[in-house]
């Protein structure tokens, strides 16, 4: 009888590497662990089997003959049927800028040669146990969560979609929910999702995915040229629903006292919930990371601090 893996799920892996000798040990080490475990040593036919034969993870060597392991895990992510798979990398090679390379290509994780199958195991099985269908959700919004949208993203980018990233920012969440309570909070926090998703799905066209990051941090992917629409119609929904939300948790009469007052809030007065959105660019002719488009994000939002809500927008596109 097969003994289960240490996540308690028997999984499907592919080991795609052309050291046959290392691969026939990972074979046989994943199986005595309770996976399913076969290998591959040619990239090219890697899509066409695992189209046929579906995997739960994938352990993709970066040096291979013919197509490279970096461009073989950009194809995948470039896959609409394929484009969640977990990919674990290795290379002999362990600079830091190789590891950044790799993830900036969509792998999950990334292994330097050579290693401690043991350790291998334990990266493995975080993978499954992190990677799941039901961890593309956000189970308090139910939009994408972080991963489901990076993912997203990581997609658009393979397949050289021209698309533009908002970064939304519900501001004072976080002292909001330590004065009124975490419950109303999190009721804000769903309102903001609703009116993403909502006024999203007017543009009938794609790209358009809205995740949560958590807390009261969003990130939308929109069609090239529709931001300054969105961000308006959003933050004007948001205004004109302010006062209902804040009666509905028994605060309007803090909300119309915050609005009104010229002075500096009083501590421990109820916030105003505002929003704010970052707003960035991507055309199929660069070459750019999601870290990179995160990092220009927080630029914006850096720039922006003690300006308020509003909408910034990246010009150098």
């Amino acid at each position: 009888m097969r003994q289960a893996g240490r996540t308690g799920a028997v999984a499907t892996i592919l080991v795609v590497d052309d050291d046959e000798r290392l691969t026939s040990r990972m074979v046989q080490e994943f199986r005595a662990s309770g996976h399913t475990c076969r290998a591959q040593t040619r990239a090219e036919y890697v899509l066409t089997e695992i189209e046929a034969n579906p995997v739960d993870l994938l352990i993709l060597d970066v040096m291979l003959p013919g197509i490279s392991g970096f461009e073989l895990c950009r194809r995948i992510r470039a896959n609409e049927q394929l484009y969640s798979l977990p990919i674990l990398m290795l290379s002999a090679m362990s600079d830091e800028e190789e590891i950044s390379h790799g993830l900036a290509q969509g792998a999950d994780d990334y292994v330097s040669k050579p290693f401690r199958f043991e350790m291998l195991l334990k990266r493995v099985e975080n993978l499954l146990s992190t990677n799941s269908h039901a961890s593309n959700l956000d189970t308090m919004t139910g939009l994408l969560s972080a991963k489901g949208v990076k993912l997203e993203v990581q997609r658009a980018l393979n397949t050289r979609q021209t698309f533009q990233l908002v970064y939304v920012e519900l501001l004072h969440a976080t002292e909001f929910g330590r004065i009124v309570g975490e419950e109303e909070r999190a009721k804000a926090i769903r309102h903001v999702a609703r009116a993403l998703q909502a006024l999203g799905e007017q543009f009938h066209s794609e790209p358009f995915k809205v995740g949560h990051l958590g807390g009261g941090h969003f990130l939308v992917i929109l069609p090239k040229g529709s931001a300054d629409e969105y961000c308006e119609k959003v933050a004007k929904l948001w205004r004109e629903h302010l006062p209902e939300f804040y009666n509905s948790i028994g605060k309007g009469s803090a909300l119309a006292a915050a609005q009104s007052s010229r002075t500096t809030p009083r501590p421990f007065s109820v916030p105003v919930l505002d929003i704010s959105f970052f707003v960035t660019s991507h055309e199929p002719a660069q070459s750019i990371s999601f870290r990179e488009l995160l990092d220009t994000l927080s630029r914006l939002r850096e720039s922006s601090r003690r300006r308020g809500g509003g909408v910034y927008t990246d010009r150098r596109i």
